[in-house]
């Protein structure tokens, strides 16, 4: 099964860190945990900033690593979304790899 999270519903922008935040931590987390594939649907969306890419898609890759890659899709993005959200899987998977080279010390 899948989860479909339209994005939208934040808007024809994404720029609040803080909701990205809490929408990881009230939809996003719970639905990995549960091991469910999730889509992040960009459909009508316009534009997005870097912290709101950060806030929600640094944090995934930052604390599930590798095993979040296959269990997260993507589709209407634009060329920006696109950047914003490589860019913000790049910062999570430094830092997961981060934290577990610490750990492993």
């Amino acid at each position: 099964m899948t989860l479909i999270f339209k994005m939208s519903e934040f808007g024809t922008f994404l720029g609040d860190s803080t909701k990205a935040i809490s929408f990881f931590r009230s939809s996003v987390r719970p639905a990995i945990e549960k091991n469910e594939t999730i889509e992040f649907d960009f459909n009508g969306v316009r534009s997005m900033n870097s912290s709101f890419s950060n806030a929600l898609f640094a944090n995934i890759y930052g604390i599930y690593g590798d095993a979040a890659i296959s269990k997260i899709k993507y589709r209407n993005c634009n060329e920006l979304t696109k950047l914003l959200v490589q860019s913000a899987f790049q910062i999570g998977l430094d830092r997961y790899a981060e934290t577990h080279k610490q750990k492993q010390s």
